[in-house]
């Protein structure tokens, strides 16, 4: 009987959000503890962002075999990164890691874009960044420069808004004490 009354007086109700691992969604918001963070601050070599987020758009990257990534973009430089494997369960959850963009900028010409993501560019064994030494944990059995893997991003935003985004992209990481990592990806999109 509501549902009459709610149409006819033009109400209808708000689809679920489509959820992922940990709950997540469009517009949820999640705090982060930071602490750990904060006493490790000064070898991180990044300027920590806030506690407190609301996702702005969500994506999902199938990898095959039942894994996947979840990403949850937030309205800052920032994302939170979930991946799984087997379903989106808190028992699924393999890794969980928060990314903040230290730069981007747009490729216009295709002879850039292939340059970008050329193995000499993106697939070094090792890395200089910031005066420290990463090395290469994407197929880190292979020597010298490797392709980018390659991983396909749908995307969705708040308004509803959707579109597909073509990563090509390179983990590194570098031992910041004995008990943590850092970790540094060099991320290239081409959205389509």
């Amino acid at each position: 009987m509501m549902q009459f009354f709610q149409r006819l007086l033009g109400k209808t109700s708000a689809p679920a959000p489509i959820r992922g691992p940990l709950g997540l969604h469009l517009n949820a918001g999640f705090t982060l503890d930071t602490l750990a963070f904060r006493l490790l601050e000064s070898s991180l070599l990044v300027e920590l962002p806030g506690e407190k987020y609301t996702v702005a758009a969500a994506s999902r990257i199938d990898l095959g075999g039942g894994s996947q990534i979840f990403r949850y973009y937030t309205s800052g430089d920032e994302f939170l990164q979930i991946n799984t494997t087997g379903g989106t369960d808190v028992d699924d959850i393999d890794d969980i890691k928060l990314f903040v963009y230290e730069e981007s900028f747009g490729i216009n010409e295709e002879r850039h874009w292939r340059s970008a993501i050329a193995p000499a560019a993106i697939g070094p064994m090792t890395l200089n960044w910031q005066e420290r030494r990463w090395q290469r944990f994407f197929n880190h059995e292979e020597p010298g420069n490797i392709e980018p893997v390659y991983m396909l991003e749908k995307v969705e935003n708040q308004q509803a808004e959707k579109w597909d985004v073509h990563n090509f992209t390179m983990g590194f990481q570098r031992q910041v004490t004995d008990d943590a990592w850092g970790v540094s990806s060099i991320e290239r999109g081409r959205i389509i």
